[in-house]
């Protein structure tokens, strides 16, 4: 689907100019606390400004063992070089590592001119190679600024490191009352009153990055990195949601460490 139509049936896009983006990679605010480019946006100058990025979802693979981890590092370790070069790219944008990688292990973002790029790079990683890890590849539109500062951190790596920042990713999925019609009067008001709801986040600091998966067919129909204090308060904000509170969608919550210079 196209973008303008991934965007009408989630925001109704407002269409307006996008204006210049301010400057990127600067380091996220402390919780409740806002950049002066969060309070100089409106929700149309957010959702004009999206752009396409390239998500590969990484779960455990057919040969995952409980020595996997260990594994893992020592091949991504072995592989820096090529993440590096990536990175230098502007192909690398960043990962989100699950805490407790119960269900999946995390996330890795891309910015690449096709998905069938993203999915031979994917396939092509050691790990996955190995068969110690899996990977789904989807496209979203998300806001900018993802993985700007991420050449700029102390050695580009894309290492985890134990001082690297909690956030919690936020997975709002098809809920009892979804429907597929994106025209009417109701679905128009309650995607309308979600997008202002999240828009509320963002200007408030703890929303720092959103997107919506471009596969309407998905059960999963969007992404947001939230910087909150714990899954309980992630949580607690989702619910307010006009588009929760309806039954349109139901939230999803899970504790991710993210490397410096990616969140924006």
């Amino acid at each position: 689907m196209h973008y303008s139509a991934v965007i009408f049936a989630l925001f109704f896009l407002w269409a307006p100019e996008p204006k210049s983006p301010a400057a990127p990679g600067a380091p996220a605010p402390q919780e409740g606390k806002t950049t002066v480019e969060q309070q100089a946006l409106s929700a149309a100058d957010l959702v004009a400004r999206f752009t396409k990025y390239q998500i590969a979802v990484v779960r455990k693979g057919p040969k995952w063992t409980k020595d996997a981890p260990k594994k893992i590092e020592e091949l991504s370790a072995g592989n820096e070089h090529s993440f590096k070069s990536m990175v230098a790219q502007g192909k690398l944008l960043g990962i989100a590592r699950l805490v407790d990688p119960s269900e999946f292990w995390g996330l890795v973002f891309f910015k690449v001119d096709t998905k069938e790029e993203m999915k031979s790079i994917v396939e092509g990683a050691p790990s996955v190679k190995a068969g110690l890890l899996s990977a789904e590849v989807r496209t979203v539109w998300g806001s900018r600024g993802l993985g700007a500062g991420l050449s700029e951190a102390p050695g580009g790596s894309m290492q985890m490191d134990p001082k690297d920042k909690t956030y919690f990713v936020l997975v709002m999925k098809k809920g009892p009352k979804w429907s597929e019609k994106a025209d009417s009067p109701e679905t128009r008001k309650a995607t309308s009153d979600a997008m202002q709801h999240m828009f509320g986040l963002y200007k408030d600091g703890y929303l720092r990055y959103f997107a919506a998966f471009e596969d309407m067919s998905l059960k999963a129909r969007s992404l947001s990195i939230l910087n909150v204090s714990s899954a309980d308060k992630a949580m607690k904000l989702a619910g307010e949601s006009p588009a929760v509170k309806h039954g349109w969608t139901v939230p999803s919550v899970y504790e991710v460490k993210i490397p410096d210079g990616i969140i924006p």
